[in-house]
């Protein structure tokens, strides 16, 4: 408004001039955001408190939208617009790779380019090592980049629990991976920019998830290093539990054939299908046995809909079994308050050992044995059997899963309603079924203990 007069383009030159703030010579765009109250500063606190934001807000929307920017064109932060001193030059990702501990870049394939970058822990602080000299936030992120700008950005919790379908099922915390596609692929900005989706066919919103396989097959051998690195280390009582469900697996399939890696390139092996399968069989009703479902992916690299061999998903393979004792990896896993989550697109099976059936088969068998003259060996022996009681009633839901592929009144929408957190933890809080086992081991371990006099450490070992 000016004079009274209600105008919709006002020239401020002048008075700009007379300011002596900004130049003239160049274009710009001064936006002032008006809060709820006098007292409300903006650019602080541009929501008046609900909700809160750091005060990094601005530049961390910069950082996790724009990942180039064009020929020219630099970004600068005045002071008081990021948490730093002074006026601050703004820099996207890749121009700060230097900040992270390794960074790589694979092609692959169709012009897709998947960069991985690895972000330590930064001394001990809980951060990572990109906060060094950040202007933004260091958490790691997964998303899909198209022609300079960032789509379907995932990060912190959410970041972690979807990456182990990426295969990252540890460590999501210091990884990220960006999807860059090339301006020709077969894709375009939604209207308002807050999506990509795909130009043909039914024009869906395109998601990092599309790219989960590629991500999985492409991981260079040192981020592999790594995550093994953070995982778990493997006992002895899950290896023992995995190759009993690899031989109940074999024992609940039939011979098919399927593609399979090899060190010389693919060959076929029996995959198999549970007992009273078909061959012929259809999923559901007037499906067709001979067309596998084709993924949002295959629709994407293969736009005529060839469906490619899938050699990732050997699911003739039982379940690798990641016990979760940390709360923080049972929460980023989404399984709090349940029993486990199988991840299909790696095989991996995550087992929450804070879940409630665990502290109650623990508490049954140290009552079971509690006139015992030591304690301490029951409370350890019950320990491991709970876990391992826990651990194998979820083993044995998803190998059951698996086994009803091939049964023809076993839709592919059953088998994954079957492998939910939901269902492997009514499984798990059937340990009772199974506790026999655990009373008959731990009455001959520690009978023979108590006549032979056995060396409580030799005992716990065993």
């Amino acid at each position: 408004m000016e004079d009274d007069a209600f105008e919709e383009v006002v020239d401020v030159t002048e008075q700009v001039r007379g300011e002596g703030e900004y130049r003239l010579d160049e274009d710009w765009t001064e936006v002032v955001l008006f809060g709820n109250g006098v007292d409300q500063d903006t650019v602080a606190d541009p929501y008046d408190g609900d909700p809160k934001q750091d005060r990094q807000w601005i530049t961390t929307g910069l950082y996790h939208r724009f990942y180039n920017l064009p020929p020219g064109v630099e970004v600068y932060f005045h002071e008081g617009t990021h948490p730093r001193d002074g006026r601050r030059q703004f820099k996207t990702i890749p121009e700060r790779s230097d900040s992270f501990g390794r960074v790589e870049t694979v092609e692959a394939g169709e012009g897709v380019r998947i960069h991985y970058l690895y972000d330590p822990n930064y001394q001990e602080t809980g951060h990572n090592k990109s906060i060094s000299g950040s202007l933004t936030s260091s958490v790691s992120t997964a998303a899909i980049i198209f022609r300079g700008e960032m789509y379907d950005v995932r990060k912190g919790r959410k970041w972690a629990g979807d990456a182990p379908a990426f295969g990252i099922p540890f460590g999501a915390r210091h990884i990220s991976v960006h999807v860059e596609l090339p301006d020709s692929f077969p894709v375009r900005h939604e209207p308002y920019r807050r999506f990509v989706q795909l130009t043909g066919g039914e024009q869906r919103q395109v998601v990092v998830e599309d790219f989960a396989d590629a991500v999985f097959r492409n991981r260079p051998a040192w981020l592999i290093e790594i995550i093994n690195s953070l995982a778990p280390k493997s006992s002895a009582s899950t290896e023992d539990l995995r190759k009993e469900l690899q031989d109940l697996l074999n024992e609940l399939r039939i011979k098919t054939k399927s593609p399979r890696e090899a060190q010389t390139g693919l060959h076929l092996v029996d995959e198999g299908g549970a007992r009273g399968a078909r061959p012929d069989h259809c999923d559901g009703e007037g499906g067709n046995s001979d067309k596998s479902p084709i993924s949002p992916t295959d629709l994407i690299f293969n736009p005529g809909g060839a469906k490619r061999a899938d050699i990732s998903k050997n699911l003739e393979q039982a379940p690798e079994i990641i016990p979760l004792r940390d709360p923080a990896d049972v929460e980023d896993n989404r399984i709090t308050g349940k029993a486990a989550r199988y991840v299909r697109e790696t095989n991996t099976l995550f087992v929450n050992l804070t879940y409630s059936a665990v502290a109650a088969a623990q508490e049954d068998l140290e009552l079971r044995y509690a006139t015992y003259e030591d304690p301490e060996i029951v409370r350890e022996l019950a320990r491991h059997w709970a876990e391992r009681l826990v651990m194998g009633r979820v083993g044995y839901a998803v190998v059951y899963a698996q086994a009803k592929q091939l049964v023809r009144e076993w839709t592919p929408e059953d088998v994954k309603k079957a492998l939910e957190p939901e269902s492997l933890s009514l499984a798990a809080d059937g340990w009772r079924d199974a506790v026999s086992t655990a009373y008959r081991s731990m009455s001959t371990r520690l009978g023979a203990a108590k006549s032979a006099g056995a060396d409580d450490d030799e005992l716990v070992a065993a």
